[in-house]
């Protein structure tokens, strides 16, 4: 059976390049086979690599510069860096002091509308405590009137139930009158009786007047309530009214308070962006100067 050989890798042929060209300078792919081994095609292709890799070294190092040629070129750079950097600066700071004052601005634009607003609230407070006690005066009115009609239609009842009684008594005591003296003097006693009858028919006429006068007064105080609840109503519709706009307007104030809110943070971004920026341009400037006092030492 037939030995396979090892197989060589990149580092071993780099390693025997290297200590060839130390050696004696210029070698062969026979030389190469002799230290690692491995086939003439491997090799070939790895000292191809090895010497493309020595070329690009060698360019490289053609390419670097001198020490004095770095300080030039890093003072020229350190310069335009330093020109640009201060151009940008000043533009940052000119469009910072722009926002700040537009963000001034914008925030007593804001406080203004905020006690605007407050004093929108203040005033429907007002309107809602005075539509309270108007509904609450309603109220109390419309009890001191029914307690009022209940007094008097109670008073007016016993003071009729009075009469009646005191009539009815005064018949009977003329019919007992009237049997003891009806043998006596008959004309007498119709006279009496006829005279009974016109007290009688006159405290009916002096209740149903106390009626009538009762009822006026009821009318007369339903027709006061009545307008006094039409006044109120109307007070509390403009109330209303005036409440519904006022909460429109609120309404109003609430949407462009919100919108000046998003517009302030935006700007609070914005700034807090080119503070950034400047930060950065701060710390580029310094670590520049940094650089350049080394290389100056």
């Amino acid at each position: 059976m037939r030995k396979l050989k090892k197989a060589v890798t990149k580092e071993q042929v780099f390693e025997a390049c290297a200590t060839l060209e130390e050696q004696q300078g210029d070698f062969t792919n026979r030389e190469i086979l002799e230290l690692v081994g491995g086939s003439s095609v491997t090799v070939q292709k790895y000292r191809k690599e090895y010497e493309a890799e020595k070329l690009n070294k060698e360019k490289m190092k053609t390419l670097e510069l001198k020490d004095n040629e770095k300080i030039a070129v890093e003072d020229a750079i350190s310069k335009i860096l330093s020109e640009r950097v201060n151009a940008l600066s000043e533009s940052y700071l000119s469009q910072l002091e722009a926002t700040h004052a537009e963000l001034q601005i914008t925030s007593e634009a804001f406080e203004k509308i905020q006690s605007e607003a407050e004093q929108y609230q203040e005033r429907i407070e007002l309107l809602e405590k005075e539509r309270n006690e108007q509904i609450a005066r309603l109220s109390i009115v419309k009890e001191q009137y029914d307690a009022q009609i209940t007094a008097q239609d109670q008073k007016y009842h016993s003071e009729i139930e009075d009469i009646q009684n005191k009539s009815k008594l005064e018949i009977s005591k003329i019919e007992v009158n009237y049997e003891k003296v009806l043998t006596t003097n008959q004309e007498q006693y119709e006279n009496h009786k006829k005279l009974i009858e016109q007290q009688h028919n006159y405290s009916q006429q002096q209740a149903q007047q106390m009626l009538s006068d009762l009822q006026k007064r009821n009318e007369k105080l339903e027709l006061e309530m009545k307008e006094e609840r039409t006044s109120l109503q109307q007070k509390i519709d403009v109330l209303s009214k005036e409440n519904a706009d006022i909460s429109c307007k609120e309404a109003v104030l609430m949407t462009k308070n919100e919108e000046l809110s998003h517009k302030v943070l935006l700007l609070q971004q914005e700034k807090e962006e080119l503070q950034k920026q400047i930060k950065e341009v701060s710390a580029v400037n310094t670590v520049k100067e940094s650089g350049k006092q080394q290389n100056l030492i």
